[in-house]
């Protein structure tokens, strides 16, 4: 699904660890929910996705490691009359499975990061029917690591500077393809992304040198809220509100709306979000049962 997507591992001034992974989900008025599932190995999990869904769009499991999803294609549509070609019945998206089965299994990055290089191109890729998009990744450790993927193309890379962000786009595939797209589409994302980023990169600096944690945390939820350049939920926003530009956030040429914002605490195990519209709609916590 479209949205959003950032992380940042570092440490505050006394040495302690601050880890988030964080999204907005940009799409159709769709039901979606928010729980903490019970994981048959020992691994219990927060996340969300919608209703129709099978699986997690992104969560956390109870060891720290997260999956935070994003969508990155090239192929439009990119005119409002066009509508994708046809999914799977029912439109399945294998790849909230994988997220959950990484969730289920896994402890960390490097633990996980051979099996999804493995199993999205076999189920994912060219012919599959399947969207590409940005799997990220992150754990309790300070591990985040970005698997792109779309069609026959996947690549991936550890930032050891400890944050990163997307805004539908990619830094490591379809350069050309992304560089033919319509300028509102590259505009639209690039601007989410350098917003997004400039956030989580100043987090990194600014929490060893003495920022609060509950700081970060609010700064986070400011940029999730933020309505782009005009203040109005249209074109650059991270928080979009009835946005028609079609081919920048999904593959589809319906207007959409941001209808939860989530942000993954991999330290203290809690998943802060919003049901609704995070410009309009207090935040929430969600902590493991046990």
């Amino acid at each position: 699904m479209v949205c959003t997507i950032g992380a940042v591992a570092t440490a505050d001034e006394r040495g302690e660890p601050v880890v988030f992974a964080l999204k907005t989900n940009d799409y159709m008025q769709k039901p979606i929910w928010h729980a903490c599932i019970a994981g048959w190995e020992g691994r219990d999990l927060l996340g969300f996705n919608l209703l129709e869904r099978p699986g997690v769009n992104s969560g956390m499991n109870n060891s720290g490691l997260c999956v935070i999803r994003s969508f990155l294609d090239y192929r439009g549509p990119f005119e409002k009359h066009e509508e994708p070609a046809a999914d799977f019945p029912q439109d399945p998206d294998l790849r909230s499975a994988i997220a959950a089965f990484v969730l289920e299994k896994f402890n960390t990055t490097r633990e996980a990061l051979p099996y999804v290089l493995d199993v999205i191109p076999r189920y994912t890729g060219k012919n599959s029917g399947q969207r590409g998009g940005n799997f990220l990744m992150a754990d309790a450790e300070g591990t985040v690591v970005v698997v792109e993927h779309c069609e026959n193309q996947i690549s991936h890379h550890f930032y050891q500077e400890g944050y990163t962000a997307r805004g539908n786009n990619g830094l490591l595939i379809l350069k050309e393809e992304q560089a033919a797209l319509p300028s509102y589409v590259q505009k639209d994302r690039e601007t989410r992304r350098q917003k997004m980023e400039g956030v989580v990169a100043d987090i990194r600096n600014d929490l060893p040198k003495g920022m609060r944690k509950e700081e970060s945390l609010k700064r986070l939820k400011e940029v999730l809220s933020w309505r782009g350049p005009q203040g109005d939920g249209g074109l650059g926003s991270i928080c979009c509100i009835n946005l028609q530009a079609p081919g920048a956030r999904t593959n589809s040429s319906a207007s959409c709306t941001t209808n939860t914002a989530v942000i993954f605490d991999l330290i203290e195990k809690v998943m802060h979000y919003t049901r609704g519209n995070p410009s309009e709609m207090e935040w929430q916590t969600m902590k493991f049962s046990s």
